[in-house]
């Protein structure tokens, strides 16, 4: 059962995170409000990959261009532990690498003891090969979403909201594995358990509708 060994290998190296502000409303008792959630991957013991958007604050313009992003206060949970202990969460995470171009976030924690997860590499995989995402879609901590690689874009399309990645020339994974929002951040798996590739975007077609954030920008 390969949803099996995907659970036994992907989900210990999994997290929840959640994004939490300042309350605007000074007057309240409430110093933090959560922002927003999201998923990461471990890479290493201390390190967790994730997506940049997941993990900040952004602000726009009257003509909704990107004039501010800032990274938020990071509290972190894996994905099978009981998040009603207190003991459980990593909190504070530290911002360890950016490029918010290519929506790229590494956090780092002293305390983390993940356990990393084995990866592949992107010259290694084949379009149309079975592959899995792990995240939490929609705050459902862990869930397993089966698909298959649609495309491995090797150049980017740059005529796309892709445009940033082909400036980059960060090579992309296309999937038609039924994500949602919460699965940002979280990772792609093969058959074997190896990492891929992190979830950035998500658009969705011939669907009720696609997963955009409330600035309008594809989550």
């Amino acid at each position: 059962d390969l949803k099996n060994i995907i659970s036994k290998t992907a989900l210990p190296s999994t997290y929840y995170v959640l994004n939490w502000k300042d309350n605007p409303n000074t007057k309240q008792k409430v110093k933090l409000i959560v922002k927003g959630m999201g998923s990461a991957v471990a890479i290493d013991t201390d390190k967790l990959a994730t997506a940049c958007h997941v993990v900040t604050h952004t602000e726009y313009d009257e003509n909704n261009i990107l004039i501010n992003e800032k990274f938020g206060i990071i509290n972190v949970l894996n994905v099978n532990d009981n998040a009603l202990d207190p003991s459980k969460w990593i909190r504070n995470l530290k911002l360890y690498a950016k490029d918010f171009k290519t929506d790229r976030c590494i956090l780092q924690h002293d305390d983390l003891n993940a356990i990393p997860a084995k990866q592949r590499d992107y010259a290694d995989l084949e379009e149309y090969e079975q592959i899995y995402a792990v995240g939490n879609p929609r705050g459902y901590y862990g869930k397993i979403a089966e698909g298959k690689i649609t495309r491995l874009y090797d150049f980017p399309p740059i005529l796309t909201h892709l445009r940033d990645f082909a400036e980059e020339n960060i090579q992309i994974i296309e999937t038609n594995a039924a994500i949602d929002k919460g699965n940002s951040g979280g990772g792609l798996f093969d058959t074997k358990g190896n990492l891929i590739g992190i979830c950035s975007r998500c658009e969705i077609t011939g669907g009720p509708k696609a997963c955009y954030d409330k600035n309008g920008n594809l989550t």
